[in-house]
């Protein structure tokens, strides 16, 4: 027997399978506290009237803040329960998801450079979904919402 026949083990698959699970719940449990943030923030700016002049007076960034409100918002709640259920609809739309404020984080942190866009909390956003796309592209994660009889015909 080799040294790396353990990597080949039906007990080490499957706890490889229940790990990845408990990881891709972790991030749908995630994506239900950044929707109830997203909503609380534009009740708020819209209790204050200040939205239309955030999102209108911002050019660009409002555009894309916007965007960002409108994503979480309505494909966050599709993509949180779907992922908590491990279906392959909750894989894609949390990827879309992720990369997506991936994308307006770095955008916001090297293309529009306010005086406080680099600080910890951006560079913070910037790793967690970061860390969420890396996560979300391994072949364990994309396994783990696939059905089971796609496995078992994939396996053959």
């Amino acid at each position: 027997m080799d040294s790396f026949s353990w990597l080949f083990s039906e007990e080490w698959i499957a706890s490889q399978k229940r790990t990845m699970r408990i990881i891709l719940r972790i991030i749908a449990v995630t994506i239900c506290f950044s929707i109830a943030k997203s909503i609380a923030l534009v009740a708020r700016f819209w209790r204050l009237g200040v939205l239309r002049h955030l999102l209108v007076g911002s050019g660009m960034a409002g555009f894309l803040t916007a965007v960002s409100w409108m994503l979480t918002i309505a494909v966050g709640p599709f993509a949180a329960i779907q992922l908590w259920r491990l279906r392959a609809s909750g894989h894609t739309a949390t990827l879309l998801l992720a990369t997506y404020t991936l994308t307006y984080y770095i955008a916001f942190g090297l293309i529009w450079r306010h005086t406080n866009s680099i600080n910890p909390a951006l560079w913070t956003a910037i790793g967690a979904n970061a860390a969420v796309v890396a996560l979300l592209l391994l072949p364990s994660a994309k396994r783990a919402c696939q059905p089971k009889s796609a496995l078992l015909i994939s396996s053959r």
